[in-house]
């Protein structure tokens, strides 16, 4: 794949992201919905993915849903599959692959975890499961663009993975217009 193509793959993956989670809420089925436009995905992934958002239901304290949304296509592309569930889940490949995104949250966001991302982002927690916690960070932009700028990121990651890992590319999908 051209540099050019590769740029612009990640740029419409961003901007999908980006525009679900402002417009949709939901960073781990943001996550999960953009990388669908690209690649060849079970729409299973995308139901699974409705209570990881806000550090798991709102509750903040679990790992980011664009994270655990990384996580769930890492999984559903190389993870054990219940053919193998004798086989150590170690010998697969979805937890390195899980590994070098939660390295990315961390040099971006220094963690994985929800509170942690929202710190780096807007200099502090809140508490997503309070009517007050919900306000604030509504108030301070995490819909109109902390939130989908965090799930775009993480989006461009987990695309470049799946490019580098050989993952095919959706035929001529709506919005990709690759050679």
């Amino acid at each position: 794949m051209e540099k050019k193509d590769k740029e612009i793959i990640l740029e419409k993956a961003y901007q999908v992201a980006f525009d679900f989670e402002k417009n949709n809420h939901g960073c781990a089925q943001a996550t999960i919905s953009a990388i669908t436009e690209i690649f060849d995905v079970d729409p299973i992934v995308f139901k699974t993915a409705s209570p990881c958002s806000g550090g798991i239901s709102n509750g903040g304290t679990g790992p980011c849903g664009a994270f655990i949304g990384g996580a769930l296509i890492f999984g559903y592309f190389f993870g054990r599959d219940l053919n193998n569930k004798n086989v150590s889940g170690r010998k697969y490949k979805d937890r390195d692959l899980t590994n070098i995104l939660r390295k990315k949250f961390h040099s971006e966001y220094y963690g994985e975890v929800c509170r942690e991302v929202q710190k780096a982002v807007f200099g502090h927690p809140f508490d997503l499961l309070t009517e007050e916690g919900k306000r604030n960070f509504e108030i301070e932009g995490g819909h109109i663009c902390k939130c989908p700028d965090t799930v775009g990121k993480a989006v461009q990651w987990i695309v470049e993975i799946l490019i580098e890992e050989g993952i095919p590319l959706k035929e001529r999908g709506r919005w990709i217009n690759i050679k």
